[in-house]
């Protein structure tokens, strides 16, 4: 069974467009395309639909098929889980070897950063904080308001800064994103990702969970605090676009986009669990960020890998390093701020 699921891991490096079935509730089979993109963090399980043995390719955090495509392009329906017969965990299947390693391609000490990047924020303790207290959760949620309100803003700093006319299409597609325009549609406010994110805040704030725990006066300081840990984040990025150094710049911002899609999905598996009000919550941007930002990331490491791929001198490999060390410093700090804004003894729920 481990052959198998190894045989098909390997395979969606080079089968792009092979339909895999599975079960979209209903007693209902339906046919989608493979996941484009191959993500280290899925977990394989050989699941059974209709009495057909299959291979079921899922997130690890939220165990919810991502990445799914009709021939159209266009994403898949949620899938409700179908009987399974066995699962893998990473630590039974170990999918990152060499030969599916991500970063295999880049130096070895770029790769290393390019990890760390990732789980620097999440192993930060204060996701183990987030974990464990709802208040805890509600408190983090407002505190990172205000890093999203402003990163559309700071994506087009970065776009209008860029001189490698490559780079600068994809932050253009990224911009796109993020102030919700879609492909042959007009760009409409309630998509871009600031104002799903408020929206989010707006449904969680109405429960009577999130009112038991934040009173007024509490609220007021979390919204100060939020704007003061954004500035200063942000104000640490846009020196680094001042300074001019594309390779540096765009390094520096994937240490964002490394970590956000993980984060979201731990937020969604632990709102799933935090009571039937949860049930009533704005979850757009939760559920967006778990997929588009997996893009985005994949993206900036390509981008990465050509920019080390034709240095012959040592000189763009440094630049890489250096703007991953500085991004990566930028985010732990904004954990480690948002952190420093908690209560110190939420009340008890």
């Amino acid at each position: 069974m481990r052959a198998l699921a190894n045989r098909e891991i390997a395979r969606l490096h080079d089968v792009a467009q092979e339909r895999i079935p599975f079960d979209v509730g209903g007693g209902r089979a339906k046919d989608f395309l493979r996941p484009r993109r191959y993500d280290a963090r899925f977990v394989v399980r050989e699941v059974e639909v209709h009495g057909q043995s299959i291979i079921w390719f899922s997130n690890e955090q939220v165990k919810t098929p991502i990445g799914f495509y009709d021939a159209s392009g266009a994403a898949g329906p949620r899938a409700t889980e179908p009987k399974f017969k066995q699962e893998f965990s990473m630590s039974t299947l170990p999918i990152p070897t060499e030969k599916f390693n991500r970063y295999a391609h880049f130096p070895e000490s770029t790769g290393s950063l390019l990890n760390l990047r990732e789980q620097l924020i999440i192993e930060h303790p204060v996701n183990s904080r987030v974990r464990s207290d709802t208040v805890v959760l509600f408190e983090f949620f407002e505190l990172y308001a205000h890093f999203v309100y402003d990163f559309a803003s700071y994506v087009s700093a970065l776009f209008a800064s860029l001189s490698d006319l490559d780079a600068k299409k994809h932050i253009y597609d990224n911009l796109l994103d993020e102030i919700g325009f879609q492909p042959g549609q007009a760009a409409r406010w309630e998509l871009h990702h600031g104002e799903l994110y408020r929206r989010f805040l707006e449904s969680l704030r109405r429960t009577s969970t999130w009112r038991d725990a934040i009173d007024e006066r509490r609220a007021q300081e979390l919204e100060a605090r939020s704007r003061e840990i954004s500035q200063r984040f942000y104000q640490g990025h846009q020196q680094i676009l001042r300074e001019g150094n594309d390779a540096v710049t765009l390094a520096a911002f994937s240490s964002i986009e490394g970590w956000v899609s993980r984060e979201y999905a731990m937020w969604r598996e632990l709102l799933t669990g935090a009571g039937e009000e949860m049930h009533f919550i704005d979850m757009r941007t939760i559920d967006l960020h778990c997929e588009c930002d997996v893009e985005h990331s994949r993206v900036l490491d390509e981008i990465i890998e050509r920019f080390v791929g034709v240095d012959d001198s040592g000189e763009s490999v440094h630049a890489v390093n250096l703007g991953l060390l500085r991004g990566i410093e930028l985010s732990t700090r904004l954990f480690d701020d948002i952190q420093s804004g908690l209560r110190q003894n939420p009340p008890s729920r």
